[in-house]
């Protein structure tokens, strides 16, 4: 969703904790092809993931007028989703919205859950905040304690799911979270007898994949593909031709 601004990939981020590990070349992504395993190692070897975290701070400080050109940006806001979840940990949503004078409710917590204001568009930090490095899920046990689906935000979010059609943009369908999250809700619809009143929901694919297309419409979920061969091109254009 932000590669179009030039943040760093996660093998940027690799090579960060590569280098303040000592390692050189490929070896430090050698050790795994899983970036929250590596996260978790990171950590036990520093004690804590500050340096990690100052650099992503520091790399994600996007100035306002590159942020405010932003099309893809600009249409997330202008399209006015009641609701928004994301996994980023970064601020550039929320500082889309206010530098469009736009009022949000942005929810990090359960007490943020609590002082919602209804008639506000929401943002929900589903994998925490970079301000709040306690809320952050990047290493493995991280990933692990939420696979449960039961911490305050998880809950919120089965619930805002189970009646109402999602878009989901920008993930990819090895996020393993969103498979179990799918799975659960496609799960919750069956048991009820009632699964054929599930709100149809949408994922966009920035190419094809016959595969991947064919598990999401099992679950109820219908594939948009984009129709560029770059992928942030189709991805705008998909956001234009919605708004």
């Amino acid at each position: 969703m932000s590669a179009h601004l030039g943040l760093p990939s996660y093998r940027d981020l690799l090579s960060r904790l590569a280098e303040d590990l000592g390692y050189t070349g490929d070896a430090f992504v050698e050790l795994s092809s899983d970036f929250p395993a590596l996260t978790e190692f990171y950590r036990l070897e520093k004690k804590s993931l500050d340096s990690l975290l100052h650099g992503m701070r520091r790399a994600w400080d996007v100035p306002d007028d590159v942020l405010r050109e932003s099309r893809v940006y600009s249409l997330l806001v202008e399209l006015e989703f009641p609701l928004i979840y994301t996994t980023n940990y970064d601020h550039l949503l929320e500082r889309a919205f206010a530098l469009r004078g736009r009022r949000f409710n942005k929810v990090v917590t359960a007490r943020d859950i609590a002082e919602i204001d209804a008639g506000l568009p929401t943002i929900v930090k589903l994998h925490g905040d970079l301000d709040d490095p306690g809320s952050l899920v990047i290493a493995e046990t991280d990933y692990f304690r939420r696979l449960a689906l039961e911490e305050p935000l998880d809950v919120k979010l089965l619930a805002d799911a189970l009646g109402r059609p999602m878009l989901f943009v920008g993930y990819s369908f090895a996020d393993v979270s969103l498979r179990l999250l799918l799975y659960r809700m496609r799960s919750v619809w069956r048991a009820s007898g009632d699964a054929l009143l599930q709100p149809r929901s949408y994922i966009f694919m920035s190419r094809p994949n016959a595969a991947e297309e064919r598990v999401l419409e099992s679950w109820g979920i219908v594939p948009l593909v984009g129709d560029h061969a770059d992928e942030n091109e189709a991805l705008r254009s998909f956001l234009e031709r919605l708004r």
